[in-house]
């Protein structure tokens, strides 16, 4: 099962999805978070989504955005209810999070 979390400090952050089926328990950044709107105005977070974890700059040209209105907590439920009723933004056919969590192990002999 995946899990959308927002991680912010300040005006900025990731987006993460946290697949809780593997284990231990895997992450990837999978977009970016930042407040856009004033200190004096009600807080707007927006999301650029990454077509590919942890790889900025985006390598797509058509980076996707989700933007609410409140805390992060906001921008979280509504990342996960786009992540339940379109499936996962950042998957692809040969590096979905699964694989790519695969070939960093691989890459940097790590096993946990």
């Amino acid at each position: 099962m995946i899990r959308i979390e927002v991680a912010v400090t300040g005006r900025s952050g990731f987006v993460l999805a946290i697949d809780t089926a593997a284990t231990p328990a895997t992450a990837q950044v999978v977009g970016q978070a930042y407040r856009t709107s004033l200190d004096t105005e009600p807080e707007t977070w927006k999301a650029w989504l990454w077509d590919t974890p942890g790889i900025y700059p985006p390598s797509s040209q058509s980076t996707q955005t989700v933007t609410a209105k409140g805390k992060p907590a906001e921008l979280r439920e509504k990342l996960t209810r786009r992540h339940q009723a379109k499936g996962a933004w950042w998957t692809s056919a040969d590096r979905g999070p699964r694989r790519l969590a695969q070939a960093t192990r691989e890459r940097t002999g790590r096993t946990t």
